[in-house]
């Protein structure tokens, strides 16, 4: 594979996302170090978001959550609107159990989209593992609300209902 990437990077040197598909295979034959390195210049010198995506995603393999967080705080500055960056840090701070900052981090990313669903699912799994169903199935009431045809809202909040033993009936009605 990495040499069918490198033969379209000749094509076009400059393209971040051949560059950073030919840094993924390097990094599955197990060169991690060049391949970090190539990210880590992409996810520095590149407009394009491909390599810090990349780049958050071979932290994370590595579990190296510092390096993640770093990767994520680059990416930010990049995408300072998106939602995107701190869902990112609210996933890999739930990962660690730091349900405090994940959650501070989700709702920055709601300030920014009130109705990014990766946000309010992680919300909502900070809510199960602090046992509290009912403020989980509210966040998908409410995002369900205001979009009705909100297919992952609907799912979810079925999903939760359908946990609930007391809640079977509520199901039915959805």
């Amino acid at each position: 594979a990495e040499a069918l990437f490198q033969r379209a990077l000749k094509t076009k040197p400059g393209d971040p996302e051949l560059r950073t598909s030919v840094a993924m295979a390097q990094m599955s034959q197990g060169r991690s170090e060049v391949a970090l390195n190539e990210l880590r210049t992409l996810a520095s010198t590149e407009a394009s978001t491909v390599g810090d995506l990349a780049l958050i995603s071979a932290m994370l393999r590595q579990r190296n959550v510092p390096g993640a967080l770093a990767a994520i705080d680059g990416f930010q500055a990049k995408q300072p609107k998106s939602p995107q960056p701190e869902t990112l840090r609210g996933q890999v701070l739930l990962a660690k159990a730091d349900l405090a900052s994940a959650r501070i981090n989700y709702e920055a990313a709601l300030k920014k989209d009130p109705q990014y669903m990766p946000a309010i699912q992680g919300l909502a799994a900070i809510d199960m593992r602090e046992s509290k169903p009912e403020v989980a199935e509210q966040r998908f009431a409410t995002a369900l609300a205001s979009d009705p045809k909100n297919t992952a809202a609907m799912m979810a909040l079925v999903d939760l209902k359908s946990r609930r033993a007391s809640a079977a009936d509520e199901v039915t009605k959805l």
